[in-house]
Formats: structure tokens, sequence, C-alpha cells
């Protein structure tokens, strides 16, 4: 991982500019499609992608509740991903929240873990690794026009 973001305790977060992204997030999913299909496979990916979800949040005093500790582009990124898996979020509360519970239980994946969860979870990867790779995209092409036009 060479840029990823660190919180305040010096832990790796989500970083939807971070290069890497759309690997670890494409790697993640081909380690639960594996789990699908019954293959032998490490969850590596699916851990290290869990530890910066939950890097990414921290919580509220002494309640449940989450914060979101991301940018903008991140927070868009990420929403849209739990969006397209049917986990719709309206605030940055709730994005948190969402956050926090696919670090869990990514965190938690086993190869013997149910079947619809761990289709979900692959989803979210998908779905994740596709978004922050566009926003990659777009941004590169904006870079392009600006210095076409410069």
């Amino acid at each position: 991982m060479s840029n990823a973001t660190l919180n305040g305790t010096g832990r790796a977060m989500l970083n939807a500019l971070e290069p890497n992204l759309s690997l670890l997030a494409s790697q993640a999913a081909i380690e639960l499609d594996n789990c699908l299909l019954k293959k032998p496979t490490g969850l590596d990916a699916v851990r290290l992608l869990a530890k910066q979800l939950d890097s990414s949040t921290e919580a509220v005093g002494e309640s449940n509740e989450r914060q979101a500790l991301m940018d903008a582009p991140t927070a868009s990124v990420l929403s849209s991903a739990l969006d397209s898996c049917s986990l719709p979020v309206q605030t940055l509360a709730e994005l948190a929240d969402k956050a926090w519970e696919m670090a869990n239980d990514l965190q938690n994946t086993e190869p013997t873990t149910n079947t619809e969860t761990i289709q979900q979870l692959r989803s979210f990867c998908v779905f994740l690794a596709t978004n922050a790779r566009s926003l990659r995209r777009d941004i590169q092409d904006m870079q392009a026009t600006h210095a076409m036009r410069g």
C-alpha cells in the first residue's frame, strides 16, 4: 500500500484517491468468489479492506454510533458502492455505520460463511473497485483536459 491515508492512530483508512484501492477491492472480490466456488483461498485482501473500512470510522463517545473519517470523494465512492448493493445511505452517520458493519462482515468472513452474505460482500467489493476506478479515470480525464487548455 503506497500512499494510504492514515487516521489519527496511524492505521490505514479507505481512500478513493489511493491508486491501489481498486486493485485491493478487486482482489477481495476474487477471494470471496473463490469462497463461493469452494476453492481454497486466503482472505488477505478481504482482511486488509476490512481494516481500511474500520479505520475510516470511529465510535462517537460511548454510543454505538459511528462517525466517518473520510474525505468527500471517498464518501461518494463508498456510498455509491453501498447503494449498488441495496444498502442506501442518506447521511454521513449512516455511511459510517454501514461502512463499519461492512468492515465487520468482511473481517468475520470465513469460507463457511453463508453464501448470501459472501455474495453481498463480493458485490460490494466489485462495486467499490469499479467506482474507485471510475473516479480516478474521471480525475485523470479532467487533468488531461486542463493540460490541453493550459
